[in-house]
């Protein structure tokens, strides 16, 4: 039997929303991997599958709502859904 991956889970309103993933290692030598990641003051994220590849959407994410802050306007979820499809 494989090992089930650590699926992240929400639960929304209409105003706001919360991520959630299991804090579990892979085994007793290891630490558990950070799935959940602030991006902005209004935007955040949770990764399932490799920690590695959420760090490197979270990284690029975070650079691209800096880069629109400069701009003076925040970036909207809209914008950064657009910017994976």
């Amino acid at each position: 039997m494989g090992r089930r991956a650590d699926c992240p889970g929400h639960v929304q309103s209409d105003t706001h929303v919360v991520l959630a993933t299991l804090k579990r290692a892979p085994s007793e030598l290891s630490s558990f991997a950070r799935k959940v990641f602030k991006i902005d003051d209004h935007l955040g994220i949770a990764a399932s599958g490799l920690a590695s590849d959420g760090r490197v959407l979270c990284r690029y994410m975070r650079n691209e709502c800096i880069n629109h802050r400069r701009a003076a306007h925040p970036l909207c979820l809209c914008q950064i859904g657009l910017m994976f499809c």
